[in-house]
């Protein structure tokens, strides 16, 4: 009889998400978890962290126990997806409706950099007072409340994109002291067994003839994934404001010539569908994917 192991479906499904709010609108889903007597208030109960999403191990794991509830096999390690006369069980139904819902964890970034942009676009405009989701930060007593008076006349396109993957569920680079890294600081967090980037692409612009310009960049924009950060460093650029940071969330590139990147911008963050010529000018391009979850 076929089933499915615990260990096997973490492993498999902690790489990706569910997001409530999605399921709660999906009613295909719900009345194919509903002919298996299960709710979507049942699939909540696995968020331990009360984010709206099912991700990481952990809650996987209580996932997967919510599942294990309509199953008679006796062993909480597997579940039966069918029984002896190859009628599918109820977990196996709950699994079948959930299968679909599950999206990939760069996609959640994506999704988050929207929601950031939604609720607190404002914040990240050059005159905005910073708010950040994330409780480690210095000083940041209330998540997503608490402003920060410093940052006001500042650009904000690294504090925006390490926002967006910390909501997202990533973790993201920071420097020793805690604070997050300027934007051309952050594919140095792309080295290392403890990095918090996979580095898909890096272009050093200058020495390259026009041609190549268009032809590296062109190869590097076509693999951008929705959740993928794109950094560049501007021609003369050092320090805080010498470069910048978008996070993908749509790519069109190949049928459109665009990719549409959620970024802050100077009166608020907001997403802008960036063309090739967006990073030929630039003296450098990297682009880096998120590959650290947190726990």
């Amino acid at each position: 009889m076929p089933k499915i192991n615990r260990a096997d479906f973490i492993a498999n499904k902690a790489a990706s998400s569910i997001d409530l709010k999605k399921l709660g609108q999906n009613k295909t889903a719900q009345d194919a978890l509903g002919s298996a007597g299960m709710k979507v208030a049942d699939v909540a109960k696995a968020d331990l962290n009360k984010d709206g999403k099912i991700s990481g191990q952990a809650e996987m794991n209580a996932l997967f126990t919510q599942v294990d509830r309509f199953d008679h096999d006796g062993n909480v390690g597997s579940v039966m997806t069918f029984d002896a006369n190859n009628v599918q069980t109820a977990p196996g139904k709950i699994l079948a409706a959930l299968d679909p819902t599950f999206q990939s964890k760069t996609q959640a970034i994506a999704d988050a950099a929207l929601d950031r942009i939604n609720r607190f676009g404002a914040n990240y405009g050059v005159p905005g007072k910073w708010i950040t989701p994330n409780p480690k930060m210095p000083g940041n007593k209330r998540p997503d409340q608490t402003e920060f008076s410093a940052t006001e006349g500042r650009w904000k396109c690294n504090l925006f994109a390490m926002d967006t993957l910390y909501q997202a569920g990533f973790v993201p680079a920071s420097y020793k002291d805690g604070w997050y890294p300027i934007a051309c600081d952050l594919h140095d967090f792309a080295k290392g067994p403890n990095r918090v980037f996979d580095q898909k692409g890096e272009i050093a612009l200058n020495a390259l003839s026009y041609e190549d310009k268009q032809t590296r960049v062109t190869d590097l924009l076509k693999q951008a994934q929705p959740g993928d950060l794109i950094i560049v460093k501007h021609q003369g650029g050092g320090g805080s404001d010498g470069g910048h940071c978008r996070v993908v969330v749509a790519n069109n590139f190949e049928k459109g010539g665009t990719v549409a990147c959620a970024q802050a911008s100077s009166n608020a963050a907001m997403v802008r569908d960036e063309t090739l010529g967006s990073f030929t000018g630039e003296d450098t391009v990297w682009l880096l994917r998120p590959c650290r979850t947190r726990e």
